[in-house]
């Protein structure tokens, strides 16, 4: 693994240091560790001393499922959700992905139609997304935390990002969060903040008018 941090020098992260090195991971270790991990990802204490680690080995395993569309039915967390909702977002997860990885957000063509993850694994709010060519935007959040607010920030921008690859207009915007099945039950609807912390109290974007925050679950077994 290894530490990431911005260029000020003022933060800084652990993550894995290439897709590939966690795919190898995964593979070598995960028939004899699939049980004994699932106990350990499904762990109450995410704050504790090996939360960080929780979190990680939950998110390989998260995109492994979102790539191949092995993933429970979602759940829509801001109100009631349609028949139609409901399907459309279920035929988004249930599809075979190709994942690509990006570097910047701004400045690089996005590929649509693919799991997209960065690069550095440090963007604001999200943990990969999902520019479908018909229009819709999935913006995935992975925890194994009951709560799990998201920068407005963060967002907006991967919001703006998809926009500018789209060549017809944003559909839907989702804010998808992605948790362990068991968890799902219990996760309900999560906190929008401002930077430093504090709940967002600002007129809403327009660039995030429409987000629908929906939850779905992760088989572990």
């Amino acid at each position: 693994m290894i530490v990431d941090r911005d260029s000020r020098y003022t933060k800084q992260h652990l993550g894995w240091a290439s897709q590939h090195v966690l795919a190898r991971l995964l593979q070598e270790h995960e028939q004899t560790i699939l049980r004994d991990l699932k106990e350990f990802v499904a762990y109450g204490n995410v704050e504790g001393a090996y939360g960080s680690l929780r979190g990680h080995l939950f998110e390989g395993f998260a995109h492994r499922a979102l790539a191949t569309g092995r993933v429970v039915t979602p759940r829509r967390l801001d109100r009631s959700s349609t028949d139609a909702e409901a399907a459309g977002l279920r035929r988004l997860l249930g599809a075979n992905r190709e994942q690509e990885v990006f570097s910047h957000l701004v400045g690089e063509e996005l590929a649509l139609d693919k799991l997209l993850m960065p690069k550095a694994r440090n963007l604001e709010s999200l943990d990969s997304l999902l520019i479908s060519s018909g229009g819709d935007v999935v913006l995935f959040s992975v925890t194994v935390s009951k709560a799990h607010g998201a920068k407005v920030r963060g967002l907006r921008e991967a919001v703006q990002a998809a926009a500018q690859a789209l060549t017809v207009a944003v559909r839907r915007k989702i804010l998808l969060f992605v948790v362990p099945e068991d968890l799902v039950p219990a996760f309900g609807k999560q906190k929008y903040g401002a930077q430093g912390g504090a709940e967002w109290k600002a007129a809403w974007p327009q660039e995030l008018a429409g987000l629908e925050q929906w939850v779905v679950g992760i088989k572990l077994a």
